[in-house]
């Protein structure tokens, strides 16, 4: 007679284990949402904000030689960029970029502060 052995049990879950997952879980989730909804912590860490501060640079130092806003990125040499740029009739600007679609990072020289639009 051939008997084969039983197959062996699959290991049982403990509930210590659930639990761990399930809160390993949550403060993924958590993390995730705390950090979009904070873009300071997340925006430009591929260097896109530091590059954008450099930019304000620039067109402040523009401003300060020309004693005029730059028409547009061009006058500042700067030619294949992810920035956008506008100068306004009460001599303050923006600066901005896309983060993702529906949703830009944007320089307001008014309030000197980088914030997310959606």
């Amino acid at each position: 007679m051939n008997e084969q052995s039983p197959a062996p049990e699959p290991p049982k879950w403990s509930w210590k284990y659930a639990v761990a997952c399930a809160v390993a879980l949550l403060v993924t989730s958590g993390a995730y949402v705390y950090l979009d909804n904070h873009p300071e912590f997340t925006a430009g860490l591929d260097g896109t904000q530091a590059r954008g501060g450099m930019l304000v640079v620039e067109i402040e130092k523009f401003r300060s030689e020309k004693h005029r806003l730059p028409y547009g990125l061009g006058e500042l040499g700067v030619t294949d960029s992810p920035f956008y740029y506008t100068g306004r009739v009460d001599g303050s600007y923006v600066v901005s970029y896309d983060v993702r679609p529906g949703e830009s990072m944007v320089y307001d020289s008014q309030t000197k502060e980088w914030t997310k639009r959606e």
